[in-house]
């Protein structure tokens, strides 16, 4: 069986999709439907934009999201998939792979998303090299500071106040991790602190129609897999303010019967943690 992974926020970059839109009339029109749906051209800004041009959160999300749809649209012999996942903001174009949301009301969503997350200032970071036991524990000696992303066993996100999230990062350093530094974005997303972006978005959510997806849905919020259209939406909304649970993910997959894996998106990074949690997928 076959899942479809797609990423999220960090896996863009500067001069993204622009390949694909001249590669691939199938892509091409998810890019024009994105800029004539928004109302500005942000495939202009994908295409031709510098890496600081894509951070702020509003852009990086909707690039991202208008890029892995793009992507699933441009591989003309994909095949039906058996479940479909995605990393944090991923989930939004999984939903469009499984026919929960039509691409019109994800990107709309995504937007919102986007806007009420950038409400929240903090901060996250990377721990690698820890178990992620030894950075919760880390994180309960400051307030303020959260696991936001299980990764993968030896990678671990924080998030929370910038200034307790980088006291944490020297802490976990000195507990002896590899590489414990923080991220390029300005919110501390999948902690408690988006509680106030949770309850703006929620009109947002409530207000969007969700079908009975074609494929399980495995979810963020604890790894499991969903096939009802208004848990599907109540796990997106939990995810605000819970941590993102990709090992459990993608073992929960593998247990289901899933043998192999397609990436949908900009970059690698998923692949990549997949070859960590499990070798020879």
């Amino acid at each position: 069986m076959t899942a479809y992974l797609f990423p999220g926020q960090g896996a863009q970059y500067g001069g993204m999709g622009k390949e694909l839109y001249d590669s691939s009339p199938q892509a091409r029109q998810i890019f024009e439907r994105a800029d004539e749906l928004l109302g500005w051209p942000l495939s202009s800004l994908m295409f031709d934009g510098s890496d600081e041009d894509l951070s702020d959160t509003r852009i990086t999300q909707l690039s991202v999201f208008v890029h892995s749809v793009a992507s699933l649209e441009a591989d003309m012999n994909r095949r039906r998939p058996g479940i479909v996942a995605g990393h944090s903001l991923g989930e939004y174009s999984a939903l469009v792979a499984a026919e929960v949301l039509s691409f019109e009301d994800a990107l709309m969503l995504v937007d919102a998303r986007g806007k009420c997350m950038s409400m929240i200032d903090g901060a996250m970071a990377a721990i690698i090299g820890l178990s992620s036991a030894e950075a919760e524990r880390i994180c309960k000696n400051f307030e303020n500071v959260y696991v936001a992303n299980y990764n993968c066993l030896e990678q671990t996100i924080i998030s929370g106040s910038s200034d307790a999230v980088f006291a944490a990062c020297a802490a976990a350093r000195d507990a002896g991790a590899r590489h414990a530094f923080p991220l390029d974005v300005s919110i501390p997303s999948h902690s408690p602190w988006m509680k106030p972006a949770q309850n703006h978005f929620k009109p947002y959510i409530d207000n969007t129609i969700f079908h009975k997806p074609i494929c399980p849905v495995c979810q963020n919020v604890d790894g499991q897999l969903y096939t009802e259209s208004d848990r599907i939406r109540e796990n997106l909304l939990l995810q605000f303010v819970s941590p993102v649970r990709w090992r459990d993910s993608i073992i929960r997959m593998i247990d289901a019967g899933v043998s192999e894996f397609i990436e949908y998106g900009p970059g690698g990074t998923l692949t990549e943690l997949v070859n960590k949690i499990k070798k020879g997928i």
